[in-house]
């Protein structure tokens, strides 16, 4: 998805940060050859011990900060994530 929308809007896909949950189809070779040619990096954690603190804060601030108030439009959501970031 990344590399079709960046290509219509005639952006860089190369540094692209893939994040994911580890799983084998980002394993998987031709996974690894299409992150290779277009240079991405993935932001997966090294170990298994850190995700779950991450999804923790992520399922916070989305279900119990950001989905109640429903933001309309990218500015009222960076207003919202700054506060809800900010009481964590």
């Amino acid at each position: 998805m990344a590399i079709k929308a960046r290509k219509k809007s005639k952006m860089e896909v190369t540094g692209c940060i893939i994040h994911s949950d580890g799983g084998g189809q980002y394993y998987s070779k031709s996974f690894l050859e299409l992150k290779r040619v277009h240079q991405m990096k993935n932001s997966m954690a090294i170990d298994v011990y850190e995700n779950p603190f991450a999804e923790r804060v992520n399922g916070k601030i989305k279900n119990e900060y950001l989905m109640p108030y429903a933001p309309n439009n990218i500015s009222e959501l960076k207003t919202l994530l700054a506060k809800a970031v900010a009481l964590q």
